[in-house]
């Protein structure tokens, strides 16, 4: 298969303040040398922490990159670091619209991390209550817009769907909504829609600093990976993670790459450091939980209509 070499032209890590840059080289497509320093056209999905750390490569909203590919022509010149939810997503749709097979997914994932939410300590135990059980999507959802005893209302935030985790996250709170990870699109009917609305809702930049840096007046959860909320320090109390949300849904970190092509060995290997470095867990194994590509397309597109 053609390599794709030198896809991480300039990688700059910053580990205790100490700024680290390293090189890849690799071959042109006729096995002639590639100079060091270039990128070629690698594609960071937007939301990844890992984005910061590849020096020179473009960062987009992974929505943004999607719909490139989508269409006929669409093409990548190096490789796109994004969530499998993402990958699979353009797979299906390609093979849907009847359009050729033009990319892959390289290998094993390069890291993971399991889905989760945020919630201030104090209103957790006010929304088990309430809701006579642990605090899920669907209690956030039927208790959204509610008043709490601190004065403030239940608000829960989202990552954009159109963003690198948005996608995952909302499909493991369409799973958490129908009770399972085995569902159609056809499933999307009465008080899933409503519920769904509200989450969907919530849809922002980054909800997980929002809540932490803005208190429980803007928002009172929080949705993201695990990867994003290592740091849950605040001024405004305690911050709770809910870690046992059923379906169990894992985001896994892969590279779309074209048909037909490969990341070589020490651009992978350094990759997957990276991610690690920057809060992400090592791939994981099994199944992760999500429902097919043309299923994800559904859930982004009811996602978009109701944020």
């Amino acid at each position: 298969m053609k390599r794709l070499g030198a896809l991480v032209g300039a990688l700059v890590m910053v580990v205790a303040g100490l700024a680290v840059r390293g090189t890849f080289g690799g071959e042109d497509g006729d096995g002639a040398p590639r100079g060091a320093g270039t990128t070629d056209g690698v594609v960071c999905a937007a939301g990844l922490s890992a984005c910061g750390a590849i020096s020179e490569a473009r960062t987009e909203m992974a929505g943004v990159t999607a719909d490139a590919l989508l269409e006929p022509d669409g093409r990548l010149d190096g490789a796109w670091i994004v969530p499998a939810a993402w990958a699979d997503l353009v797979i299906a749709e390609r093979a849907r619209l009847g359009l050729d097979p033009a990319f892959e997914v390289d290998g094993d994932p390069l890291a993971s991390s399991p889905v989760m939410v945020v919630v201030w300590s104090d209103r957790a135990a006010q929304l088990a209550a309430r809701c006579d059980a642990p605090v899920d999507w669907t209690c956030l959802a039927d208790q959204d817009g509610t008043p709490l005893a601190g004065g403030d209302r239940v608000h829960t935030g989202s990552p954009d769907v159109d963003s690198a985790t948005g996608l995952p996250v909302a499909a493991a709170q369409a799973a958490g909504l129908l009770g399972t990870s085995s569902f159609a699109a056809n499933d999307f009917t009465g008080s899933f829609n409503s519920r769904a609305s509200r989450l969907a809702a919530g849809q922002r930049d980054d909800p997980v600093t929002t809540m932490r840096t803005q208190g429980p007046g803007r928002l009172t959860a929080a949705s993201g990976v695990a990867a994003d909320t290592t740091a849950l320090t605040s001024n405004f109390g305690e911050i709770a993670r809910i870690d046992e949300l059923t379906p169990t849904i894992r985001v896994d970190v892969v590279a779309l790459v074209p048909s037909g092509s490969s990341l070589d060995d020490e651009t992978r290997r350094l990759l997957e450091r990276i991610l690690v470095d920057t809060g992400w867990d090592g791939p994981g194994t099994g199944d992760d939980g999500l429902p097919s590509g043309g299923v994800l397309a559904a859930i982004r597109t009811l996602w978009i209509e109701n944020r």
